[in-house]
């Protein structure tokens, strides 16, 4: 099963996350992945 959103999308949304000019809720809301989105900046630290 592919994943929901491809990875590009995630890395993309994973930027915004760390430039910081939003919450990270905020940024989660309005791309339509407020349940993955910190285990996706876990991931990445």
């Amino acid at each position: 099963m592919p994943a929901p959103h491809p990875k590009e999308f995630r890395d993309d949304v994973v930027a915004v996350a760390r430039r910081g000019e939003a919450p990270v809720k905020q940024i989660a809301k309005d791309f339509g992945i407020w349940r993955v989105l910190p285990a996706q900046l876990d991931a990445r630290r």
